[in-house]
């Protein structure tokens, strides 16, 4: 096996979850090594699949279902054992590395790193569980060597020769040049160079490993001086104790520090555990920090000009320090995060349901699709629409967007768009926002919902609801689904927002899909290995027609010949300093506005007219803090008084489900109609 270290503490085979959302788990080979470096493969003879360091790593097990959930904030191993004996040789293996990375420190502060080491630029973690990544292609090398020595691979032969050629050219390429211009070498003699080399690697890797463990990870902290480390551990979650050597603890404690903890799931959440982890995805796949200058034509992107001046830019950047994502979370492991008040500093200045709206700025792709030959083409437009709408979110890992409060709105008629959308929250509990847009020739509608889990050093997004697509000319009609988004790196390290899992949009008049896989990026390939995805679009009969391919932060290519390539849609530039103003695009910048052309129209309850999201984006966070507080304590009220003399829930305004769906209603009770007519039903949600 290649990759396989020889040091072995645990292995044996365990179920994970694969990477499509609801597939279920398979069953596939672990060990775990004397480093703690836990890795996987299909079975004991095939290639390494990922790796993570345990060391690192927050734990999520629940005995009850036998499941392990394994997270280095970069890859997640979702995994189940086989028998109750399984699940407590693992238990008891893995606890060995938990906060490993921190025994030698004992609460040192974060300044002792090093001699005049800045603390808040360290991030000893990240670089460790790079090192630790490390050992896969150091024992590959000596796998390599070992091959090149036997007497079963002779210069002769064209398979295994071959393929140990291939491995020495990804590892070595200069080296595997320099074999070449000479002629080649005999690879009885290659093997022997190799085996030494690879004898000092791991020397030199232990050597580093150990050197990092004696040190210990050190954290950012957020106001830039030196923060005390035992501050970053086990903040207000009183489950989390000091590992030490209790060794005999009983099994249902909970260990662990910041940097490497295990949480028992079966005290945390006792309800629903199975459910929510079965819908968890995770890396089985085998398939800039500097924002970029505004100033592309908007023409590039099939927007003409409506002669509303837009702002650029927000009021104010980023403001007040970044609130503690992790102390926060894992007060509330396992639980339903929807459901859970989070300080102001937590949210951007935006709404989830402004969040939908933001969805739409390249309507531009619709009309491509109804002006398309034909049908395939259509859906290849309609695909890249689909794939634009996370666009958005590319610089927004560190901060949500407000919850709605019952019965708040947003509006955005764009008309260099083609675009008139209307949103609405209307459902409380479970929280859910619906939508409708219309543009000329197209009807579109949807409804979002979801739950949020902390998986330890992962924030996970599962959404729940139904996206359609009509267009108005035609019997197409389009609709799909969306994959799970992910926060990494929650504990420290760089914060980063990725998209997994299996989308497919499908024409239901045509029979024809497009089923795009969203790609996690490789822990050795840093940034730029992150955001790609790869599709295929099929026919009626299954049959795969053409490709699709790129970054959902930057663009969608289409496969047109064996060399030939087609961009369907390219993303607009960034604003200047983007990330300073909370990752925002032009057209999010855009979306809290109050216009000259809406100042008179605007619905009471729309977003815009939210005093503490108001307040927020002109950076006053004290404000902004006190307001939230009094609008979600009067929501709170409102709510009981409906509900004790109602049979249920507050009806939404402007919206009916039918079929499980979500559909604007129409007539006189519409938003548009009442918008035109100027009778609104003003529910004073934002008097503070």
């Amino acid at each position: 096996m290649f990759g396989r270290s020889s040091d072995i503490v645990l292995e044996g085979y365990l179920d994970k979850k694969k990477q499509k959302q609801y597939q279920g788990f398979a069953k596939r080979y672990f060990w775990l090594d004397n480093k703690g470096v836990l890795s996987y493969a299909v079975n004991p003879n095939s290639r390494v699949r990922a790796s993570l360091f345990v060391g690192l790593a927050s734990i999520v097990r629940s005995s009850k279902n036998k499941t392990i959930t394994i997270d280095s904030g970069s890859t997640i191993f979702h995994c189940r054992a086989l028998s109750d004996q399984d699940f407590e040789k693992w238990t008891k293996a893995l606890r060995r590395f938990i906060g490993t990375a921190d025994d030698k420190q004992g609460g040192a502060a974060v300044g002792e790193v090093g001699s005049g080491v800045d603390s808040s630029k360290v991030d000893l973690s990240a670089i460790f569980d790079t090192v630790a990544k490390m050992s896969l292609p150091i024992n590959e090398v000596g796998d390599i060597a070992r091959q090149l020595q036997s007497d079963d691979l002779k210069s002769s032969t064209s398979g295994s020769d071959t393929a140990s050629s291939n491995k020495i050219t990804q590892i070595f390429k200069k080296g595997h040049k320099d074999h070449k211009q000479n002629g080649g070498a005999n690879t009885h003699e290659l093997g022997k160079q190799l085996s030494q080399a690879s004898a000092t690697l791991k020397n030199q890797h232990t050597t580093l490993v150990n050197t990092i463990n004696a040190a210990g990870p050190s954290f950012p902290s957020s106001g830039g001086g030196k923060a005390a480390y035992g501050s970053r551990t086990a903040i207000g979650f009183d489950k989390v104790k000091s590992n030490g050597n209790d060794s005999d603890a009983d099994s249902d404690a909970t260990y662990g520090t910041a940097q490497g903890a295990e949480f028992d799931l079966d005290d945390i959440d006792d309800d629903g555990a199975q459910s929510d982890y079965e819908a968890a995805a995770d890396d089985d796949d085998d398939s800039g920090s500097d924002a970029e200058h505004a100033g592309k034509d908007e023409a590039e992107h099939g927007d003409a000009d409506d002669g509303v001046k837009r702002r650029k830019q927000l009021p104010a950047p980023v403001s007040g320090d970044e609130f503690s994502m992790f102390s926060m979370l894992k007060k509330n492991m396992g639980k339903d995060l929807s459901k859970i008040s989070f300080p102001v500093s937590f949210n951007e200045p935006l709404s989830a349901v402004q969040r939908l709206a933001e969805e739409m700025e390249y309507t531009s792709l619709i009309k491509k699709a109804i002006s398309a030959d034909d049908s395939i083409e259509r859906l290849c437009y309609i695909t890249a629409f689909a794939i634009s709408q996370f666009a958005g979110l590319r610089y927004r890992s560190s901060r949500k967007p407000f919850n709605p409060l019952v019965g708040e709105t947003y509006e955005l008629v764009r008309k260099d768009k083609d675009l008139r959308f209307i949103g609405e929250k209307v459902s409380h509990h479970p929280p859910i926002m619906a939508c409708a847009a219309d543009g000329e020739k197209w009807h579109y509608f949807a409804h979002s919902g979801g739950k949020q889990k902390f998986w330890g050093r992962s924030l996970e997004y599962i959404p729940e609801g139904h996206t359609e697509l009509k267009f108005k000319d035609s019997e197409d009609v389009f609709t799909w689904n969306k994959p799970s988004t992910f926060v990494k790196n929650i504990m420290s390290g760089e914060k980063y927002l990725e998209i997994s899992g299996e989308m497919t949009v499908k024409n239901e008049h045509t029979g024809e899909k497009a089923v795009v896989q969203f790609k996690e990026g490789s822990s050795w390939g840093g940034a730029d290995s992150r955001n790609k995805f790869d599709g295929k679009i099929h026919d009626k009969s299954g049959k795969t027609i053409t490709e699709v391919t790129g970054k959902w932060s930057e663009n969608v290519t289409q496969k047109t010949g064996k060399d030939s390539y087609k961009e369907l849609w390219k993303a607009a530039d960034w604003p200047k300093d983007a990330t300073k103003y909370y990752g925002f695009s032009t057209f999010a910048v855009q979306l809290n506005e109050v216009t000259d052309d809406i100042k008179k129209s605007l619905a009471p309850t729309d977003s815009r007219l939210r005093p503490d999201q108001r307040a927020m984006e002109d950076g006053d966070v004290d404000k902004a803090e006190e307001t939230k507080k009094t609008l979600e304590d009067k929501q709170r009220e409102k709510r009981k008084e409906w509900e004790s003399s109602n049979s249920g829930p507050q009806p939404p305004q402007y919206f009916e489900e039918k079929d499980g769906k979500w559909h604007a209603k129409e007539g006189e009770s519409s938003y548009w109609e009442k918008r035109e007519n100027g009778k609104w039903e003003d529910l004073k949600i934002f008097e503070a």
